[in-house]
């Protein structure tokens, strides 16, 4: 093997320890054992958010505003996404889901956060903001 080989190898293998491959099943072993039942590429990638939506931008301690945002993960195995909603005031319902309705406490720019984790743990953020005014 020539030295471009070998370091190709090494830094293909510090790659997957450093992205949490540590934690899966050998190559052609799923987690449960099966021989032969998912290949492990050793690189977990974080999901992404696509877009967001907010309607209305602006809204009255009474009023609540409806929030949608869209989020993937490339990894073909982590179809499943947990989401969390916060802010520094507010509410939100439900607060664990992409779309979410938030309710204002304190006049002035809200920043809402949102924070999408895949199987992995491997979290994304995201900052919605929303202006609540006076009555």
């Amino acid at each position: 093997m020539n030295r471009s080989g070998a370091s190709l190898i090494l830094l293909t293998a510090f790659a997957a320890l450093a992205c949490g491959a540590g934690d899966r099943a050998p190559l052609g072993q799923s987690e449960g054992g099966d021989e032969g039942a998912e290949v492990a590429s050793g690189v977990n990638v974080c999901p992404t958010f696509e877009g967001s939506l907010v309607m209305p931008q602006m809204i009255r301690p009474d009023e609540s505003s409806l929030i949608s945002v869209r989020a993937t993960d490339p990894d073909a195995a982590d179809s499943r996404l947990v989401f969390a909603w916060s802010a520094p005031s507010g509410s939100f319902d439900p607060s664990d889901k992409p779309v979410t309705r938030y309710r204002c406490f304190d006049l002035g720019e809200q920043q809402l956060v949102v924070t999408v984790r895949d199987r992995h743990d491997c979290t994304s953020t995201l900052i919605v903001t929303v202006q609540c005014v006076a009555n």
